[in-house]
């Protein structure tokens, strides 16, 4: 039994006709609390090497074309290596491993996900749609999600792309909501512990 499709592909050429596909199970949440005004956020244990990569990749690349916009930038992930600290500044605040991942997301306005390897699924990014939080990714990062880009998600691969999908966000709530909204709708379509129960039950039977 795997959690994405893309990961059954690769277990259906060694167990035909024995490979299925179960879904993690989330169930939508209220997330009222106040949210830090132009704030984009990842969260990850940076022991995972896709994650260091990533994120690597975003500070490198990205970050410097967002300085000027005002932007708060929020990372963390257990393991975070030495090296990045040094990004700290006004508007960029990274740390380590933090108590609560829930809480940690629930007062962001953005999730980005700058993955462009490994295989999967990204939990975080179905934990971000649950509380209603837009969700910017690569196409390797949203890998294993039935996601329609620009309803609800935003599939960004280049620098550029990044920013102006961050911007966008940013600067127009009615479509941050719509991608919002677009990906609680996906998780009560796809990932609903009602839908997956079901799933398990056509398996045992």
């Amino acid at each position: 039994i795997t959690i994405s499709k893309n990961d059954a592909q690769y277990f259906n050429k060694i167990f035909q006709q024995k490979t299925k596909t179960i879904h993690v199970n989330f169930d939508i949440k209220n997330n009222r609390k106040s949210k830090i005004k132009n704030s984009i956020f990842h969260l990850g244990a940076m022991n995972w090497k896709p994650n260091h990569e990533g994120i690597g990749w975003f500070l490198h690349k990205v970050k410097k074309l967002i300085e000027n916009e005002n932007i708060k930038i929020y990372l963390a992930g257990k393991d975070m290596p030495s090296k990045y600290f040094k990004f700290t500044d006004k508007n960029t605040f990274i740390e380590g491993r933090v108590e609560n991942s829930e809480e940690y997301m629930r007062n962001k306005e953005i999730l980005i996900v700058p993955i462009f390897s490994g295989s999967g699924i990204r939990i975080k990014i179905l934990e971000s749609m649950t509380l209603g939080i837009p969700v910017i990714s690569t196409t390797k990062g949203a890998q294993g999600i039935p996601y329609n880009d620009k309803k609800n998600i935003i599939i960004a691969n280049k620098p550029d792309d990044f920013k102006k999908a961050i911007l966008k966000l940013i600067n127009n709530k009615n479509f941050a909501k719509k991608i919002a909204q677009g990906g609680q709708e996906l998780i009560q379509n796809h990932f609903e512990s009602q839908i997956v129960l079901k799933k398990w039950q056509e398996i045992i039977n």
